[in-house]
This record gives C-alpha cells, structure tokens and sequence, in this order.
C-alpha cells in the first residue's frame, strides 16, 4: 500500500471513529425527514407492502410511496427504539431485518415491532459466515461451498421464524467485512428457487423492490457523508420520486459507544482469526 493510500485509509478510519463514538444524535432528524414526506403525500410502509404496491399486475398506488427498511447490524435496541417511535408517531410502517448476531437482544424489541403491526425480517450472512469458518482466501473457496451456504441458510430461516417472525415474508442480504475482502455478496447464493424452498417471498435487494422504485435512499455512506451518493430523502423528495426506498441503519443515527467498541471488537478479532492457519 502506497503512504498515499494508507494516509486515505487511516483518515476514512479516523472519520468512522468519530462518528461512532462522538457523533451527535440524528433522532429529531429521522423524524422531520418522515414527517416531511407525509406531508407530501406520502404513504409510508413496510418493505413487503411497497413490494405489493408496485408490482406489476398491481393497481397503481394512489399516490406517492414510501418503502422503510431498516438493518439492524449491531445491538443498539435504543437507536432501533428510537426509528420505531418516529415512525409509529407519523402514521409509518417499516420492516426491520435483524441477524443472528443482534436478534436475541431485540427480542423484546421484536414484539413491540409485532405489536404495533411492522415487518420483521432476517438480516442473513451464512456464505460470510463460511468463508471466515474454513480461513477462505478468495470466493473460489466458497462458491466450492455452495451447499452447505444453502443447507445453512434454510436452518437459520426455520429457525429465525420458529423464535422471531412466525409470518417471516423476506430476507436481506447482509454486507460482512469478508464479503467486501474476497469481493461476493450474500445474496449472490440465494437464488429465486431456494427463496421459494424457504417459503419467503422475496430478498430486499430483488428486482421486484429496487427495480420498481425510481430512487433507493441508503446512508450506507462514509463519514462526514450521510447519504450514499449525496441522494438522501428530502433530495428524492425534491426530484419527484413517487417510489422510493429508504435503507437505514441505527448506527448512522445514533450514538452507542458501547455498541460501536462490541461491534469494532468483534471485526478485529475475525479478522486476526482470518489470518491464522485453518
């Protein structure tokens, strides 16, 4: 790595580092971004209903819509509880995908998803999970995996419906350290056959969600940014977008310092294991 690149990356580290643990809390914010496109006419639903809305032999929506999805990727029940009220206070609905790693400590949180009428789906990572398991080197090793990435992933599902989401419709790929250092996606071994195998209806990331919205909202951004892309709501707002998804994440909105040091903790010793002999 050149001193150039290395001085880019340690200061996108520091950067990530400051807003983890010294940025401020976005929660009035989150609410005046949902509360604006209410007053614009906005119907604000889960995932699996903005799916429905928009598909093809569906009528068309009466209006303009709104698709919230939120990934819960680290254990923060405040920052998840917080998008929660925002979201009952103004009339939404959202999906909230959580994984295997963060769900058991949702679980209260879970049933008051249930209770006010959302969405709860299954933030999976089984081929990342593999490939950290057998020490992978490249996608290669994984791909040779399929298999077992598939057999795992139908357990998890039964299981993550059995405990957290008895009418379980879908599924979001989730992004891992490893899928960014070997260059795969999650979804990549997930086809259409084993979704329907499953009894799931769609993944998040499906042509039948992004194909149909005409701007996908994410603040999967690095910091200072919020937005990915510089596109954020108030933005797809503005351009006249009528079908749009918004991805969230509570880490991007608040502040868990213990959250964040579990999270940062848990990324540094997989990858110190990743680099030890299988």
């Amino acid at each position: 790595m050149s001193g150039g690149s290395l001085g880019r990356r340690v200061a996108a580290i520091g950067r990530r580092v400051r807003a983890d643990y010294g940025g401020k809390d976005r929660a009035a914010e989150y609410r005046t971004l949902l509360e604006m496109a209410r007053d614009a006419g906005y119907a604000m639903v889960s995932l699996g209903d903005f799916r429905a809305a928009v598909a093809a032999d569906a009528e068309p929506p009466a209006g303009p819509i709104l698709g919230l999805r939120h990934d819960i990727d680290v254990v923060d029940v405040a920052g998840n509880d917080a998008f929660l009220a925002a979201e009952i206070a103004v009339g939404a609905r959202a999906t909230y995908y959580l994984r295997l790693a963060t769900a058991p400590a949702h679980a209260g949180f879970v049933g008051r998803l249930h209770d006010a009428g959302f969405e709860v789906g299954y933030h999976y990572e089984e081929a990342a999970t593999l490939a950290k398991r057998i020490h992978a080197r490249d996608r290669a090793a994984v791909e040779a995996q399929r298999s077992a990435v598939e057999a795992a992933f139908r357990g998890n599902v039964d299981r993550f419906r059995a405990r957290y989401a008895p009418d379980l419709r879908s599924v979001a790929s989730h992004g891992d350290w490893m899928n960014r250092a070997l260059g795969f996606r999650n979804n990549e071994f997930v086809t259409p056959e084993l979704l329907a195998a499953c009894g799931l209806d769609f993944e998040a990331y499906d042509a039948s969600v992004l194909g149909r919205s005409d701007a996908y909202v994410s603040d999967v951004a690095t910091p200072p940014a919020l937005w990915a892309d510089g596109l954020g709501l108030a933005e797809a707002i503005a351009a006249g977008s009528t079908r749009i998804v918004m991805l969230t994440h509570e880490r991007q909105w608040h502040t868990n310092r213990i959250a964040s040091l579990r999270s940062d903790a848990t990324r540094f010793f997989e990858g110190l294991a990743a680099r030890l002999p299988g």
